[in-house]
């Protein structure tokens, strides 16, 4: 199937590569206003599905591969993938609330992956009524590797190099050139590289 572009709202801009078009596949749907998508050159979208909702904007550096790749933003959710980042097949990106998803370039971020701003849902404290839990943007610097089924929420920051391990949970900062595993993830291991 090919790419398929639907803008269902007003004042949206929509920029993505003739050569994109015509070589990628999946869903790009605008559905509100004021949003903008842009979609370099030389990247390849696999059975994507991009939802934009309200003044979002999602960007797809150049030679960036997208596979099956399936984005949420409401309203003020921003995304911005780097140059030359890979996704292995199913990686979610939520954003349900106001935030930002940022991923440096030459990322690779493996199936079954989710990274979100928010809990989706609020909790609050029940003397005050004060929400607990707010949204939060997440940072993936440069070079970053994510196992399978890994888990990025909301606040977290993978500094450049580092690689995670399947089905961890990065609910903190994990430094640069970490090796990560666990359920929340720690460092097991400092002044790694991988390729």
């Amino acid at each position: 199937m090919p790419l398929l572009i639907v803008d269902q709202g007003e004042n949206n801009r929509i920029e993505i590569n003739p050569d994109v078009i015509a070589t990628s596949s999946g869903v790009v749907n605008t559905v509100g206003n004021n949003n903008t998508l842009i979609i370099e050159a030389g990247c390849t979208l696999a059975d994507c599905n991009i939802k934009l909702v309200e003044n979002c904007s999602f960007q797809a550096c150049e030679n960036s591969g997208l596979a099956k790749l399936d984005v949420y933003a409401a309203d003020n959710g921003h995304v911005r993938i780097g140059a030359e980042c890979w996704f292995a097949f199913h990686t979610r990106l939520y954003l349900h609330e106001p935030a930002s998803i940022i991923i440096g370039d030459r990322c690779l971020i493996a199936s079954k992956t989710l990274i979100t701003v928010s809990d989706m849902h609020e909790i609050l404290d029940m003397d005050s009524g004060d929400r607990i839990n707010p949204a939060q943007t997440v940072m993936i610097e440069d070079g970053v590797w994510l196992g399978e089924e890994v888990a990025v929420m909301k606040g977290a920051v993978i500094g450049a190099g580092s690689a995670v391990g399947f089905r961890s949970v990065v609910t903190t900062t994990i430094p640069p050139n970490s090796l990560a595993v666990g359920i929340p993830a720690r460092v097991i291991r400092d002044r790694i590289t991988w390729r």
